[in-house]
This record gives structure tokens, C-alpha cells and sequence, in this order.
């Protein structure tokens, strides 16, 4: 087991839980586990705060903006993008000076919070509309953002780290290897409607689709 990234958050209690949920979720994906310190004993990696004099030296700091955190305790959605660091955000407050030439300066949790938890499928005008999210109506058609955001988010997270705290740099270069050379071993998915076993399982489901379509929606188009 690789040693942990010691966290520190410095931002309200409503935020704390989420921020966590963000961390955890980022640093999963490069098999790098994450522990929470907020009693100052330990040294930090990572320090989330509004108050960039809070950074210790070889730390990474990331803005915390409690203004963007709002939205999540209301019902409103992002309704522009900006760039920040190179990236497309929704939430784009930022440090006016950073801690260090290593800071992330936007709140780059509460954007990651935002994509993560499909915050733009939660808000009354989606659950209102009674039909499947279509990508024209997407926040990331809407608004020109890319669809591996998050994944940039991360890659900006693991190099900003990787400067900060240099002992980094070898296990965010570990890559996971999967039997026989695979790209992967296992994938997760919420929306697998029907794996087929064979062409009979494959024509059976098709036939079906047709009468259904027919019979139950009466657009045979369809």
C-alpha cells in the first residue's frame, strides 16, 4: 500500500464531506490513498483553504472559495464557463496571489463536486423535463466544457502535487498492470441495459425493442 497523502482541510463544516467525497474520488484513480489531518501534527501534502497564508512551505495549496460551495446548498445551476489554469470551470473565483508558484488557485474541488456529482442532473429544470438528458442540452454542450474535465482536473492535481511535494513524483508515475497485458480488468457501469450471450440473445432483445416501439409507444420509426 502506498503511503497516504496527508490532507488538510481548512474550509466550513457544510463543505468538508464534499471535499473529502473529491479527494478520495481523484486520488483513487491513481491508487494513492488519503488520510485527514486537521489537528496540525502532521505535515501536510495538500492544504484546502481560503487563506493562502494557511500553506506551509512544500505544501500544495488549493483555493477554497465558500462562495462557490453556495450552490450546492441551493437548487441553482452553473449558467457560464470560464478558464482558469488552462481549464474550463464553472465556479471561477480564484487567489488573487497564490501561496506558491505550485497553488492551484481556483477551487478546483468544488468544480471537480460540480461533474462528479452530476449536480446539473439534480437541479428542478432537469428532474422537471420527465425524459432521458440529451448531450444537446448538456452542460457540456451548453457551455463548451469537455467531456474528460474531470480527468484534466486530476492531471492538474497530480503535476501540481508532483512540484510541491517531489517524493511524489514516482508513485503518481506507477501505473497499474492488468492481467495479460490489458487495459483494463474490470469496468463498472450504471447504464448497461442488456449484454447478449449470442445472436439469439441479440435478435430475441432486438425483436422485442421493435414490438415494444410499436405496440406501447406506437412510433415505429423509432
Amino acid at each position: 500500500m502506498a503511503e497516504p497523502v496527508v490532507v488538510r482541510l481548512d474550509c466550513p463544516a457544510h463543505v468538508r464531506a464534499k471535499a473529502r467525497y473529491v479527494f478520495d474520488t481523484l486520488l483513487s484513480a491513481r491508487r494513492i490513498p488519503v488520510e485527514y489531518d486537521d489537528s496540525g501534527d502532521r505535515t501536510p501534502g495538500v492544504v484546502y483553504t481560503a487563506n493562502a497564508n494557511a500553506v506551509p512551505n512544500n505544501t500544495l495549496g488549493i483555493f477554497c472559495s465558500v462562495d462557490a460551495w453556495e450552490m450546492f446548498r441551493g437548487e441553482a445551476n452553473a449558467d457560464r464557463a470560464g478558464t482558469a489554469e488552462g481549464l474550463r470551470v464553472v465556479l471561477d473565483a480564484e487567489w488573487q496571489t497564490g501561496p506558491s508558484a505550485h497553488s492551484i488557485r481556483f477551487d478546483l474541488i468544488a468544480n471537480a463536486f460540480y461533474f462528479l456529482s452530476s449536480w446539473p442532473e439534480r437541479v428542478p429544470a432537469a428532474r422537471d423535463r420527465g425524459t432521458r438528458a440529451l448531450y444537446a442540452d448538456s452542460v457540456f454542450k451548453r457551455l463548451g466544457v469537455g467531456q474528460t474535465i474531470v480527468d484534466d482536473y486530476l492531471s492538474l492535481l497530480a503535476g501540481k502535487l508532483c512540484e510541491a511535494c517531489p517524493a511524489l513524483r514516482e508513485r503518481f508515475a506507477t501505473k497499474a498492470l492488468w492481467p495479460e497485458g490489458r487495459s483494463f480488468a474490470v469496468v463498472l457501469s450504471h447504464d448497461e441495459d442488456f449484454i447478449p450471450r449470442n445472436l439469439a440473445d441479440t435478435v430475441t432483445m432486438g425483436a422485442k425493442s421493435v414490438l415494444r416501439q410499436l405496440v406501447t409507444h406506437r412510433s415505429p420509426g423509432d
